[in-house]
């Protein structure tokens, strides 16, 4: 009986501090623009990485194949297309000029053709003879890149240009690696004494706020390391900029720079109460709001440290139960827990 209740209070509790599970959102399958096939491309390989099921056949769907090919040879396809926008990430923009409304170039120079055309039913896709001339293209992207990865190596590991930058700074904070991601700011602008705990307290609050202001294409950004700075985002919120770093006795590298580290906390307030975009609830890659963090302060002077968080209040829940196994006591003390006791009352 007593385990009954523990089984009911933990489930009422959990629902009455943390609110009802939200249901994950479907995987996006727009293509009535260009710049919007690419992005359901792009985004459906991250799913595919992620093993999410269907993201394969969205993928699929975005390319206009030559007839007669097995599933396994458009899955192949698919792929080599994803690591072409990968390693070469031509900007999306270019995509949003048509020709005659029928076709879009977003990238088609010196043996490398990307280009989307809309077919029958008004919708967009790779066309045809980018699938058909892809190998070459492939070869061609290859070569174009070699200068690149040269230059790159001369750079910081993990910040060798805008993408890996972005890469390193997305995946460390999603991990809860906050120092790791720290190193992605320029704190130069902080006080030495200051910066390890200001620079994990403010790459959470630039992490929480990118994913409210929207999905990263990986393979929208630059990959060059000698390029000027990059814009991720600006407008009314703030900005997200990032740019190559020189300081002496230390290898360059890309960080996000000291503007806009300078208004992390003014964006954080800003978009805050603005939901995670879903492409990251459907990944499961949302980085921890920095309210629930770590990261989070101490509790007012005063304050029992069983009720200073969510967290905190259920571990003390579940310890009280655990105890009331053999104590009559404690069992009253339970039921009489902040929280669950208005659901027994």
């Amino acid at each position: 009986m007593r385990r009954l209740i523990a089984i009911a209070a933990i489930f009422m509790f959990s629902m009455c501090v943390f609110g009802q599970t939200n249901t994950i959102p479907p995987l996006p399958k727009s293509r009535s623009k260009p710049v919007e096939a690419i992005e359901t491309f792009c985004f459906a390989i991250d799913a595919v990485k992620k093993q999410i099921p269907g993201a394969m056949q969205v993928a699929r769907d975005c390319l206009n194949f030559p007839p007669d090919l097995t599933i396994a040879e458009k899955s192949k396809i698919v792929i080599l297309m994803a690591e072409i926008l990968d390693v070469f990430s031509p900007p999306f923009i270019n995509a949003s000029l048509t020709q005659e409304n029928k076709t879009s170039v977003l990238y088609k120079d010196k043996g490398i053709q990307l280009v989307l055309e809309q077919v029958n039913d008004g919708s967009w896709m790779f066309s045809r003879a980018t699938i058909v001339n892809l190998p070459m293209t492939y070869q061609a992207v290859f070569e174009r890149i070699k200068p690149q990865l040269t230059q790159k190596s001369l750079f910081a590991e993990g910040l060798g240009d805008p993408t890996e930058l972005t890469t390193t700074f997305i995946s460390r904070c999603v991990a809860g690696d906050f120092e790791t991601a720290a190193q992605c700011l320029d704190l130069r602008g902080i006080s030495p004494s200051k910066r390890r705990t200001e620079g994990q307290r403010l790459e959470l609050l630039l992490g929480a706020s990118m994913q409210r202001l929207g999905y990263v294409y990986l393979q929208d950004i630059p990959v060059d390391p000698l390029l000027p700075p990059y814009v991720w985002f600006s407008g009314k919120e703030g900005f997200v900029v990032s740019e190559r770093i020189s300081q002496e006795n230390m290898k360059d590298r890309w960080q996000f720079n000291q503007n806009t580290v300078a208004q992390i906390e003014k964006l954080w307030e800003t978009v805050k109460n603005l939901p995670v975009n879903d492409k990251w609830v459907i990944l499961g890659n949302v980085i921890r709001t920095p309210d629930n963090s770590s990261l989070e302060k101490a509790p007012p002077k005063g304050m029992n440290s069983d009720f200073a968080s969510p967290k905190k209040m259920i571990q003390a829940f579940l310890k009280t139960m655990d105890d009331a196994e053999n104590n009559d006591k404690m069992l009253e003390k339970a039921i009489n827990f902040p929280g669950p006791v208005k659901f027994f009352r």
